[in-house]
């Protein structure tokens, strides 16, 4: 029995020892700064790592800005190819007409003929102003996109500044309530 009375005393002691060893550990921690110091590197990696996504953001809507804009010179292109094709297809018709018409002795200067190819002409011209506009209305909706992400970009990277430099007020206000701000004297008045 004694022995193991003993054994519990002697490891009272021990976890008695240990716990002062920590606390007093805890104490010096606090009291030296370290944890201060940690504080203010981890303030500092938080506020590095908001900057970089901010900016990661900001690169993402540029690019698809710059996407929306190639779009929208893209559409131009079609667009002209596209008149370029209904041009083509009038002329074509109309010289199926022409050699429809002279191969039925029809004289190609005056009556059906001359009416046909101004129908034809007129209603080209319908379709190629039909499509101008509708092309024009595309690039302009992609365009308008092309700046809503320019301005969700600036915005994005307006408001990751922002929040990296409430964390940083954030760290320096913790800092400052630990009572240990670097770079700060401390004078200790002797009475």
């Amino acid at each position: 029995m004694e022995i193991v009375g003993g054994l519990f005393t002697a490891a009272a002691s021990a976890g008695s020892a240990v716990a002062s060893g920590v606390s007093s550990l805890g104490g010096f921690l606090a009291g030296s700064g370290v944890l201060t110091g940690l504080q203010g590197v981890t303030g500092l990696l938080s506020i590095a790592a908001k900057n970089r996504a901010s900016q990661e953001q900001k690169q993402a809507n540029f690019d698809k800005a710059a996407e929306a804009e190639i779009d929208a010179q893209a559409e131009g292109v079609a667009g002209q190819a596209r008149a370029v094709q209904l041009r083509k297809g009038l002329i074509d018709a109309m010289a199926e007409r022409d050699v429809a018409a002279a191969s039925g002795g029809l004289d190609l200067g005056f009556g059906s003929p001359v009416q046909a190819r101004e129908d034809a002409s007129n209603d080209a011209e319908r379709a190629l102003s039909l499509d101008a506009l509708e092309t024009s209305g595309r690039q302009q909706r992609l365009r308008t996109r092309s700046a809503s992400y320019i301005r969700a970009g600036r915005a994005a990277r307006a408001g990751g500044l922002l929040e990296s430099l409430a964390t940083g007020l954030g760290t320096l206000t913790d800092i400052g309530a630990r009572g240990v701000v670097p770079g700060a004297r401390t004078s200790v008045r002797t009475t």
